[in-house]
């Protein structure tokens, strides 16, 4: 037997202990370095696409309180935090091999903290009526309040219109075609079958060009439309009320102007009543007056081919004036010379001019918080109609998308419109992975109104100075710098785009609690378009949504 001890053994335990030290390296590696890079990647990602849904969430409220749209509610989903399905390593069986999870807080919050928000104005303003107010309180906050001198004014914009711009198109009503003439008249209104719609052709239009395809046409006909009623007269009321008899039945007919589209020589399978109702009354009676319309009304889609001149098939242009005395419905006599500078100074007349103050009210806030752990914490926030970025690391805030406070200028004057949006309602907070539902709605709109005690008179000169203010209960430097760079960005904003004078405007000078920035110009006025909306967002968990 040999002496001699074999190391054939030694040297295989050797080789496989030098393997694994090997493996142990590499995933070492792989989870020092790769891991952290992709949970760093996915954690961006999720940031990016919050940022996404709170501008998709600001255009729809925009939308909502743009077209005057109260108490609709709209939803969207969004995910809290990248849940470590976002992205993943090689080894997916392994869980150090994954990314860690973020998580997120969603929060709505509508106290102090937030900071308030105060808009004084030294313009014209006149006491609401006890009987606005009482219907005002009759409907609840939940409602659409409007200035009614706003409608008179545009009331009388739309009368004016047409002798100021060749988009005003004249339709004749052309005395050939009489659609009042006896054999167009049913012999018993009680026959249906003998009731129809009777179409009298009058017009085609199209751009005055010599392209060979019209970029338009436009064809309007009159329409005469039968409308049946029982008269509420002596027993036939009687018979109506009790037995709902039909043999009563009366006819009478009303008059609808009515337009084919026509783009590219392709029709759109649209007829447009451009004006319904045209005449209701005795059928012997056949509307006798031109029509003009508006044919760059965005309904119609050819409100971005600049102003338009048209013909007809005789090579007729319309370029015509109107007669002011018709469709004008505002009792002004100091506005009888159909004059806009006469008729903005008798509204004006009945305003008086004084100075009006929203108070300190909190702006409210919907926001959410990164809670990440490869990325530096970012917190978005929805406040005053604007989306703003925090990162907590470095104390600094930045708007992404500027507030609901636009400038310009209007007859080489200032113009300032605002929009003082307010989220009020119930607090929220939600915190963890899981996704949420957020429902949001406008529960309030008012326009040139201010406190629901005073009217503000219709721009345009309806104020003379005009000052917004930004304030915080405690110290919060980083967002009051915030808002004045806010302020120097619109500034900034509007005298590229508007030629907006900066010296028209004063920032008030930030400290540890307060900014903001004063539109006012010695000796001239200021245009004010003041908006205030009100509304309400709800939280809602909805469960984990991952894949």
């Amino acid at each position: 037997m040999s002496g001699r001890v074999s190391d054939d053994a030694l040297s295989e335990v050797i080789g496989f202990i030098l393997i694994i030290a090997i493996l142990v390296v590499i995933a070492s590696l792989y989870v020092t370095y790769v891991v952290p890079a992709q949970g760093r990647e996915a954690e961006i990602e999720h940031m990016t696409y919050i940022k996404d849904k709170f501008v998709d969430f600001k255009i729809a409220l925009d939308s909502l309180w743009i077209n005057q749209e109260t108490n609709v509610s709209v939803s969207q989903n969004i995910e809290m935090g990248t849940l470590g399905q976002k992205t993943q390593g090689q080894f997916v069986f392994l869980p150090l091999a994954n990314p860690v999870g973020s998580a997120g807080q969603m929060k709505i919050d509508n106290s102090d903290d937030t900071g308030t928000i105060n808009i004084t104005i030294n313009g014209l303003f006149k006491e609401i009526s006890e009987d606005d107010r009482e219907a005002m309180d009759l409907y609840g906050s939940s409602q659409i309040i409007v200035n009614p001198d706003i409608y008179r004014q545009i009331q009388y914009y739309q009368a004016l219109y047409p002798a100021h711009t060749k988009n005003m198109i004249l339709i004749p009503i052309s005395d050939e075609t009489d659609p009042t003439a006896p054999d167009y008249i049913p012999s018993d209104p009680n026959d249906f079958t003998d009731i129809v719609e009777l179409e009298f052709p009058l017009v085609d239009i199209y751009p005055n060009t010599s392209d060979t395809i019209r970029n338009w046409t436009a064809s309007f006909e009159l329409v005469r439309v039968p409308s049946f009623y029982i008269p509420n007269s002596g027993n036939n009321a009687t018979f109506f009320e009790t037995d709902k008899w039909a043999g009563y039945m009366e006819a009478d007919y009303r008059y609808d102007l009515m337009m084919n589209l026509e783009k590219r020589n392709m029709s759109t399978g649209s007829n447009f009543p451009v004006f319904q109702s045209f005449t209701v009354g005795s059928y012997s009676i056949k509307p006798s007056s031109d029509v003009w319309i508006n044919l760059q009304d965005p309904a119609y889609g050819l409100d971005a081919s600049g102003p338009l001149e048209v013909k007809d098939d005789d090579g007729n242009v319309y370029v015509g004036t109107l007669n002011n005395t018709q469709n004008f419905d505002v009792n002004m006599s100091s506005a009888i010379n159909f004059d806009i500078s006469s008729f903005n100074e008798a509204i004006k007349s009945t305003y008086d001019l004084s100075t009006h103050s929203t108070l300190n009210q909190p702006m409210g806030n919907f926001s959410y918080t990164g809670r990440n752990y490869y990325w530096v914490n970012q917190e978005y926030t929805y406040q005053m109609g604007g989306v703003f970025l925090s990162q907590q690391d470095t104390g600094g805030s930045v708007a992404k998308v500027l507030p609901l406070l636009t400038l310009g200028t209007e007859n080489g004057n200032p113009l300032v419109k605002i929009t003082r949006l307010l989220i009020k309602g119930v607090n929220g907070n939600v915190a963890g992975t899981t996704p949420v539902q957020v429902v949001s709605q406008v529960t309030g709109i008012r326009k040139n109104i201010i406190q629901n005690d005073n009217y503000l008179a219709p721009s345009p000169n309806n104020a003379r100075k005009v000052s917004i203010t930004i304030n915080y209960p405690k110290d919060n430097p980083e967002q009051v710098q915030m808002w004045a760079n806010v302020f120097n960005s619109t500034v900034y904003a509007a005298n590229m785009t508007s030629g907006f004078n900066p010296a028209w405007r004063t920032i008030i000078t930030p400290t540890s609690r307060e900014t903001g920035i004063i539109v006012e110009t010695p000796g001239t006025d200021v245009s004010l378009e003041y908006t205030e909306v009100d509304v309400e967002i709800l939280l809602q968990p909805v469960g984990w949504q991952g894949s």
